[in-house]
C-alpha cells in the first residue's frame, strides 16, 4: 500500500533561497527595462496572439534557475540512494543477526556446561582456610620468638625469623595436604604423609633445642619434647584445615574453568548488547537520512513550484510596466492570454510503507 509523506514546506536551504531571491530580482528588474524598451515602439502590437516572443529570455531565466535548483537538490537520486541504503541494512542486519545468534548459542552452551556452578563457594572456603592459617601462624610466631633468641639477636629479628619459619611449616601443611589429597593411591599418600612428618619433626625438634637453651639461660629446665609437641600440634591443625577446608587440585582447575566460562558468559552478553545497539544505529541513520531526503524531494517540488509562481509575476510585472509606457493606450490581446508554466520535470513521488506490505 503506498502512502504519501507530509513534508512541510517551510523547509529551506539558505544558499538555494538566496539564488533564487537574486535570480528573480535580476529577472525583473529586466523584465520592467524590456517592457519599457517594447512601449517606446508600442510593442507588443494589439493583434500579436503570443506573449513568448517578448518574455521568452524571461521564461528562458527561469527554467535555468530552475535546473541549477535541481542540480543542488538531485531529488532523482534520492530514493535510490534510499533503496541502496535499504540493502546494506538488510544485509548489514543479518550479518549482526548471525553474530548475535553464534553468541547467544555459546552462552547456552556455556551455562548448561556450568549448571549450578557458584564461585562463592571455592572462594569461601579459600578465605576461612587463611583466616585460621593466619591466626594458627601468628600465635605459633609469638610461640616460636623466644626460641630464636638463642641467637643473641633482638626481639624483632627474633620475631621475623619466627614469622618467616611459620609461613614456612604452615605452607609445608597446606602442600602436603593437596599432594595427600591428590594421590591416586594408598601407597602415595603413606609417602606424603611420612615425609612430611620427617621434615616438619626436624624442624620441631630444632625449634625445641633452641627454645630449652633459651630458657637454661633464665634457670629454667623445660624438655625440647614438650615444644616439640606444642609446635606439631599447630603443624596437625594446620593440616586438618587444609585438608577439610582447601579444595583438591582438581577443584582449583575445575572451578578456574567453569570461571572462565561465567566471564565468557558476561563478555558475550555485553558484546551481543553492542551488537543490539549497532543495529539500532544503524536503523536510526538509515531513517535519518531518508527522512532528510523525503525532505529534500518534497522541498523540491516546493521551490518549482515557487519558481513557477515567480516567473508569473515577473511576466505580470512585464505587462503593467508595458501598458503604462505605451503611447497607443492599447491592451494587446497576448496580455489577456494565460501564462504558461515553465517546463517541470517529473518529481511525483510515493514512498512505499513496508509495514502495510
Amino acid at each position: 500500500m503506498n502512502k504519501h509523506l507530509v513534508v512541510k514546506s517551510s523547509f529551506r536551504y539558505p544558499e538555494i533561497e538566496k539564488l533564487i531571491h537574486s535570480t528573480d530580482r535580476e529577472l525583473k528588474e529586466k523584465a520592467v527595462k524590456n517592457a519599457k524598451h517594447y512601449a517606446k515602439s508600442d510593442l507588443p502590437s494589439q493583434d500579436i496572439q503570443s506573449l513568448n516572443p517578448f518574455t521568452g529570455e524571461l521564461r528562458t531565466g527561469y527554467e535555468s534557475l530552475q535546473s541549477l535548483v535541481l542540480q543542488k537538490l538531485q531529488p532523482a537520486t534520492h530514493f535510490p540512494e534510499a533503496s541502496m541504503d535499504a540493502d546494506h541494512l538488510k544485509e548489514k542486519d543479518k550479518q549482526l543477526e548471525v553474530e548475535t545468534k553464534k553468541k547467544e548459542d555459546m552462552i547456552k552452551n556455556a551455562e548448561y556446561e556450568l549448571g549450578q556452578f557458584r564461585n562463592s563457594s571455592i572462594k569461601g572456603r579459600l578465605n576461612i582456610a587463611i583466616f585460621l592459617t593466619l591466626i594458627l601462624s601468628l600465635g605459633e610466631t609469638v610461640f616460636n620468638a623466644f626460641s630464636f633468641s638463642v641467637f643473641g639477636e633482638n626481639l624483632l629479628f627474633s620475631l621475623l625469623l619466627s614469622l618467616a619459619v611459620s609461613l614456612g611449616v604452615c605452607a609445608i601443611a597446606h602442600f602436603s595436604a593437596f599432594l595427600f589429597k591428590g594421590a591416586k593411591s594408598g601407597t602415595q599418600r603413606w609417602i606424603v604423609g611420612i615425609t612430611t612428618i620427617i621434615i616438619v619433626s626436624g624442624i620441631f625438634v630444632t625449634l625445641g633445642v633452641f627454645r630449652s637453651k633459651y630458657l637454661e639461660y633464665h634457670e629454667v629446665s623445660i624438655s625440647p619434647v614438650y615444644f616439640f609437641i606444642f609446635n606439631f600440634f599447630f603443624f596437625t591443625v594446620a593440616t586438618l584445615i587444609s585438608l577439610i577446608m582447601l579444595p583438591t587440585w582438581q577443584e582449583i582447575k575445575d572451578n578456574l574453568h567453569r570461571l572462565k566460562l561465567a566471564n565468557g558468559i558476561t563478555k558475550s552478553r555485553k558484546e551481543i548488547q553492542i551488537l543490539k545497539e549497532q543495529k539500532d544505529n544503524i536503523k536510526r541513520t538509515v531513517l535519518e537520512n531518508t527522512k532528510i531526503r523525503v525532505r529534500d524531494s518534497y522541498y523540491a517540488i516546493y521551490v518549482i513550484d515557487h519558481i513557477n509562481k515567480l516567473h508569473r509575476e515577473c511576466i505580470e510585472q512585464f505587462k503593467s510596466a508595458n501598458l503604462t509606457n505605451r503611447t497607443d493606450g492599447v491592451v494587446p490581446h497576448c496580455f489577456n492570454t494565460a501564462v504558461y508554466d515553465i517546463s517541470k520535470p517529473n518529481l511525483d513521488f510515493t514512498l512505499d510503507n513496508p509495514s502495510q506490505k
